[in-house]
């Protein structure tokens, strides 16, 4: 709501306020500048954001990339419990689906 009445709303009156030639309060003089700032850099923000979204996908996509993103989730508080426990329950069954042929038929190691 605050980013529509300074991109569209604000604006208009900032002309306005122009035309009156008006002594403005400390307040709205602050405003409309922060206005123009953000008006003037939105295109920028956005590409900047664009480009460090493509950065991090990339670098996701590396090994060295993975292996902090790994990291990163095993870390996580509640999240990176859940991610460790459900890697361990993986493992197990492919191990226990690796050792059942032996098992059943008896296999007691070489010799």
């Amino acid at each position: 709501m605050v980013s529509i009445i300074l991109t569209f709303a604000l604006p208009a009156l900032t002309t306005l306020y122009a035309q009156f030639k008006a002594d403005l309060p400390l307040a709205t003089r602050i405003l409309i500048a922060i206005t123009s700032f953000t008006r003037n850099t939105v295109s920028f923000c956005c590409w900047r954001w664009l480009y460090f979204v493509l950065l991090a996908i990339l670098f996701a996509q590396s090994d060295r990339g993975q292996l902090a993103l790994d990291g990163a989730l095993l870390r996580l508080p509640l999240a990176g419990a859940i991610n460790v426990r459900s890697i361990l329950a993986r493992y197990t069954r492919t191990l226990s689906l690796l050792c059942a042929p032996y098992s059943a038929r008896g296999y007691h190691g070489p010799g």
